[in-house]
């Protein structure tokens, strides 16, 4: 059910766009969060601040921000295409779709490189008291969006199978 879901909703171009244009924002939102103020002042800096802050990021962040964004990416698109075909959305998963993302944002990839919303608030150095300096948040965002995923996946196979 799953793979057909999946199939369904990316065979359409339109909503691999959504997922890859999703998953690029997240990247650079990421990257650039807590340079904001000086992009403001300085436009120019987007792109050095963005290939400069991926670069230095451990490889294991890098690998959890990717993860991340990619999975935002193709939820958001699958949320879109079932919104746009049935326009009736379960409120389980639009709650646990919304928690994961919401994590997926808050928490710092790199806790040290500030990464994330809680960096931007100023709380991201409280992720290293945890035992893996909060890259435990980012792994139960990836499995909350895993699940997701799955939980909307199985609403577009049932929808449109008793269509």
């Amino acid at each position: 059910m799953i793979k057909k879901s999946f199939s369904e909703v990316f065979s359409n171009y339109k909503y691999i766009i959504i997922s890859t244009i999703i998953a690029f924002i997240f990247i650079i939102l990421n990257s650039i969060i807590l340079n904001f103020v000086l992009i403001l002042n300085n436009p120019r800096l987007i792109y050095p601040l963005i290939v400069g802050g991926l670069s230095n990021i451990h490889i294991a962040s890098l690998i959890t921000l990717t993860i991340i964004s990619l999975l935002s990416g193709i939820l958001v698109s699958m949320v879109t295409y079932k919104i746009t075909t049935v326009k009736i959305l379960n409120k389980k998963t639009t709650g646990l779709s919304g928690i994961a993302i919401l994590l997926g944002t808050l928490v710092p990839t790199c806790s040290l490189c500030g990464f994330g919303i809680l960096a931007l608030l100023g709380y991201g150095g409280l992720l290293l008291f945890l035992p893996f300096a909060g890259l435990e948040l980012a792994w139960l965002s990836i499995i909350l969006l895993i699940i997701a995923i799955f939980m909307i996946s199985k609403q577009i196979a049932t929808k449109t199978c008793k269509l």
